[in-house]
């Protein structure tokens, strides 16, 4: 607003120019701790951001190291399983001498020792009827 075409009072004019430059000063302000706001938050889940990636990629080694035991252990697994386990069932069903029970009662109580950490005494004492004797 220039003074000439302007009807207002000159001190009119200055009382409202200073209040739409205090007005600008107020907005200028707000949006400049809205933007440290924002800028801390950006810092903030930065942080998060790496922190979360770096424990991901840690979990993805440990998943793969512990895939390549699992295998190597199932290698094993089937190596002993294969090579003794055929042999023994397929040959030996009469009573070992001094035991009451038969090698392929004693070879599925072992089994389950070694697989599944089952050492229960009684868990093979009807294998003639069971449906994994039923199934060779």
């Amino acid at each position: 607003m220039s003074q000439e075409k302007s009807k207002m009072s000159v001190s009119r004019q200055i009382r409202y120019f200073r209040k739409t430059r205090d007005n600008w000063k107020q907005n200028a302000a707000k949006k400049q701790l809205k933007i440290r706001e924002y800028e801390q938050t950006i810092r903030s889940l930065k942080i998060s951001r790496n922190n979360w990636k770096t424990r991901a990629k840690e979990a993805e080694k440990r998943v793969k190291e512990l895939e390549k035991k699992l295998e190597k252990q199932e290698e094993k697994k089937s190596k002993i399983s294969d090579s003794s386990s055929s042999e023994i069932v397929g040959k030996n069903l009469a009573q070992v001498k001094g035991h009451h029970y038969k090698v392929q009662t004693i070879q599925v109580s072992v089994q389950q020792v070694l697989e599944a950490g089952n050492s229960n005494p009684w868990s093979c004492q009807n294998y003639e009827n069971s449906f994994f004797f039923a199934s060779r």
